[in-house]
């Protein structure tokens, strides 16, 4: 089986081909990528233009590339619903340069990919680290991503050769790992731990585009962690550690759906 490889930076981006080479010692390995980076469109798709695929005669270490001119998530979708004859074994999105944690999980591409294969039938595991513009060091990043591939192309089997056990448990759909590594050297690093997504996100604010145009604006902010304990996977990050969050499709409010239900199933009580 294959495994494949996608990312939001864009197919020439740093980091994608030390990826690939790490996960070619557990399977072939095949990219579809966007052909420039698609960093923040989300889960975008593109459905009222055509998308632009070229299959990329040069195979760095003899991994075939697809350049999708579209979205991470289209990527995925081409790859998927078009291009492979048989579902690959795991689907990895990444690395991303920067972190996607907090309220950065319902914008990144990285994540809007992995999503896009939950929902072709896929486990994914979407792979980013904090490291800044400029800085190239993904050797920590490799390191904990390696170690949770192997796991769960191990689960990814199982799953899909025993079902029966799974539905079981009720979690028989495809999973969705976000896993975050800080910008530290690996021995730095206290370890990986198996974290909440919390809210933690960005204080935004927007300034004048001084080189703009009158009435162009340049959206900016300041990273601030909200979340009460180190099970959250911001504070995770902050504290040192790797940060491993299972991520679902299901966007539910579970604490307010009684309340909710039970008030429109007892109408005239309120009336």
């Amino acid at each position: 089986m294959t495994i494949l490889l996608t990312n939001d930076d864009g197919i020439e981006a740093p980091g994608l081909y030390l990826l690939a080479q790490m996960l070619q010692q557990f399977d072939e390995v095949m990219i579809s990528a966007p052909e420039e980076e698609q960093s923040g469109v989300g889960h975008a798709i593109t459905f009222r233009k055509p998308i632009a695929v070229t299959e990329l005669a040069e195979k760095p270490a003899g991994v075939a590339r697809l350049a999708v001119r579209g979205t991470p998530a289209d990527a995925v979708k081409f790859a998927l619903r078009h291009h492979l004859n048989n579902p690959p074994a795991l689907v990895v999105s990444g690395p991303n340069q920067g972190p996607n944690i907090g309220v950065n999980v319902l914008y990144s591409g990285t994540i809007g990919a992995a999503y896009e294969a939950v929902i072709g039938g896929v486990s994914a595991l979407a792979v980013s680290s904090d490291i800044q513009a400029g800085e190239y060091d993904w050797t920590a990043c490799l390191h904990f991503a390696e170690q949770v591939v192997k796991l769960a192309l191990a689960q990814e089997s199982d799953r899909r050769e025993h079902p029966e056990s799974y539905l079981r448990h009720g979690v028989a759909r495809p999973f969705l790992w976000n896993l975050n590594v800080p910008s530290l050297p690996l021995a730095e690093i206290k370890g990986l731990a198996v974290t909440r997504h919390g809210t933690s996100g960005f204080d935004e604010f927007f300034s004048p585009h001084h080189n703009g145009e009158p009435g162009e604006y340049m959206m900016d902010g300041v990273f601030a962690t909200q979340d009460p304990g180190e099970n959250y996977d911001a504070s995770a990050i902050q504290a040192g550690y790797a940060s491993l969050t299972p991520l679902a499709l299901d966007l539910t409010d579970v604490e307010r759906f009684e309340p909710l239900t039970n008030t429109f199933m007892h109408p005239k009580q309120n009336s």
